[in-house]
């Protein structure tokens, strides 16, 4: 197939074509790599936050996380986070994998374990406070 436009659906068959062919490859020598958003106009794609990590480290938003759950320890004033504490709302569970350092309003990335998709959402502070405040902080 041989591709002479490119429009949305021929962006992500170029998605599709570079994630088969790289992925094999890059595992040979224990690597991964991930795309971020595409923007295309007639005759060319372009992907944004292309980054190629060692198998199985820790995303920008993980290691994130962990900055700030250190600089929350450090400070006395602050309600310290429990990452391993599964948090329920009705019948969901949420675990606390992320942090957004450039956004103010819902910084914080849980995964919904309930989901098969591994859905992601983002919470402000106070909501994360609530649900993961490390015992005797802030419930």
């Amino acid at each position: 197939m041989k591709i002479e436009t490119m429009d949305k659906a021929t962006a992500k068959i170029v998605r599709e074509i570079i994630t088969n062919g790289l992925t094999p490859l890059l595992a040979e020598y224990g690597l991964e790599f991930e795309l971020g958003n595409a923007g295309y106009d007639a005759d060319s794609v372009k992907f944004n936050g292309f980054k190629v990590r060692i198998t199985g480290g820790l995303s920008d938003t993980e290691k994130a996380l962990e900055r700030e759950l250190h600089f929350r320890q450090c400070l006395t004033d602050m309600v310290e986070l429990d990452v391993d504490r599964i948090s329920s709302q009705g019948s969901r569970r949420f675990k606390l994998v992320g942090f957004k350092e450039r956004a103010r309003k819902n910084p914080f990335v849980v995964l919904d374990l309930n989901s098969n998709t591994g859905a992601e959402y983002v919470l402000s502070v106070e909501q994360v406070e609530r649900m993961f405040a490390v015992k005797g902080d802030v419930e």
